[in-house]
């Protein structure tokens, strides 16, 4: 709905104002309670939060824009308890997460402004140390056309509601010409390894499930056929540096205009297998790595 939207948004956005102190003792509560929902989305007791616990007191208790992140998301409050429908939206929460990397690693989330939106050669693909801030498409790629020509003036009598929205329109077609070129030049797979660790972990699970499924049933055509207009491909796989390089590296290829939603990947009937078994070894050591991190 976007109603949702708009409210996360609006909390992100709250939470980029915030105090660093703020948020380093808000954040890692909140990803920890959104992460453990996305892991475990059925488990009763990820889905409901007790205000008077001690330490999400001490996390969450002075950041007002931390509440309402998790109202965007779906929570609900009942007496001293914050509590999760099972109606609520899954993907919301997937959403919530991403915005959160994007507050703790300052990059701009959905409700950014203009001028703190990343361009395309600032950097905004996470870079290996040592790696050059300039390696991002030229100034006159299609990317920075995208960027320039999308720029939002809202008028004097824009809501601070209504500007977030327009800004995350701006920032939204600015990813997806980026994801549009993640397809194009597939990249490179120890890309990865550059990604925050709670954004890889969340990248390795649909990787791993994508070609998992493809070992198990390899004459599955729905296995086989991935689309880049897919909500949740989109958002996990297709946005990530490195993601894409690995299907391909497993035996994807890139469709254009065969198909009616889009561009797909897609992996050829009779290929060989044994790319994608490989890749699902390294993934799954790739997954206990980060976990170690994670749990640190």
């Amino acid at each position: 709905m976007e109603i949702d939207a708009e409210g996360l948004a609006l909390a992100l956005e709250k939470l980029r104002q915030c105090p660093p102190e703020a948020l380093q003792r808000c954040v890692p509560t909140l990803r920890k309670l959104l992460t453990n929902i996305n892991e475990q989305p059925y488990n009763p007791k990820f889905r409901s939060v007790r205000l008077g616990n001690p330490a999400v007191a001490a996390a969450l208790g002075e950041v007002p824009a931390a509440h309402d992140l998790l109202r965007a998301v779906g929570f609900v409050q009942e007496d001293q308890v914050l509590v999760l429908p099972t109606t609520a939206r899954l993907a919301r929460v997937s959403e919530a997460l991403q915005g959160l990397s994007s507050v703790e690693f300052q990059q701009p989330p959905y409700g950014a402004s203009a001028a703190a939106a990343p361009s395309p050669s600032d950097g905004h693909t996470p870079r290996t140390q040592g790696q050059s801030a300039d390696t991002g498409p030229a100034s006159g790629s299609s990317l920075a056309t995208s960027s320039s020509s999308s720029s939002v003036s809202p008028s004097a009598s824009t809501t601070p509601a209504e500007a977030l929205l327009a800004q995350r329109e701006v920032y939204e077609q600015i990813r997806a010409e980026k994801r549009r070129q993640l397809l194009l030049d597939g990249g490179d797979p120890g890309a990865l390894r550059a990604l925050p660790p709670e954004v890889l972990w969340q990248t390795l699970d649909p990787l791993l499930r994508i070609l998992s499924n493809i070992m198990t049933q390899p004459q599955e055509p729905k296995f086989r056929l991935l689309r880049a207009s897919n909500p949740t491909l989109r958002a996990l796989v297709f946005s990530q540096p490195g993601a894409v390089a690995v299907l391909t590296q497993a035996g994807f290829v890139l469709e254009q205009g065969t198909d009616p939603g889009g561009d797909v990947l897609r992996l050829p009937e009779g290929a060989d297998l044994t790319p994608a078994q490989r890749c699902v070894e390294e993934l799954h050591q790739l997954r206990d790595e980060t976990q170690a991190v994670l749990q640190a």
